[in-house]
């Protein structure tokens, strides 16, 4: 819901938007993205997929190396799993 705040280790977050996402392979495969906010920290994403939960915080793009398959951020390097068009089913905030 707007305006619901929740508590992490580094401090208090409030949801100032979602969306529902979708990709179509053989099915349909939904997700929900949280837009949360906090004044210090600026804004980030909680990101519900299959009962999973994933806490997604914006790095600088200057600090990300890509090629086709990968990504490179302060030395670690990852793979792409898969490429999809995603739709947007609905949004609120």
């Amino acid at each position: 819901e707007l305006g619901a705040k929740g508590t992490f280790p580094d401090g208090e977050r409030t949801v100032i938007g979602a969306f529902r996402r979708s990709v179509t392979y053989d099915r349909d495969y939904f997700w929900t993205e949280y837009l949360l906010y906090h004044p210090r920290d600026g804004f980030e994403w909680l990101v519900h997929s299959d009962g999973h939960w994933t806490r997604v915080k914006n790095v600088p793009a200057g600090d990300v190396t890509m090629s086709a398959k990968s990504a490179r951020l302060r030395g670690r390097k990852f793979h792409k799993f898969q490429q999809a068009e995603a739709t947007v089913r609905a949004v609120v905030g």
